[in-house]
């Protein structure tokens, strides 16, 4: 019984992260206009690092001043 809440617990959490990512990742290709599964592929690197010019050209922000 003892492992049994912690198992469940570990999966509602896995369940939730993979949502939040793959919300997450919709919203940046719809913003961006690349295809999802390249935003997923992308993000599915342990850190990705971008300039402010970088992801004003992946079309994560508008403006770079």
């Amino acid at each position: 019984a003892f492992g049994m809440e912690r198992t469940g617990d570990t999966e509602d959490e896995l369940g939730e992260m993979h949502y939040l990512t793959t919300s997450i990742s919709r919203i940046i290709a719809a913003r961006s206009g690349r295809p999802v599964d390249e935003v997923e592929a992308l993000f599915k690197r342990r850190e990705v690092w971008m300039s402010a010019v970088e992801a004003q050209a992946y079309g994560l922000v508008d403006e770079v001043a």
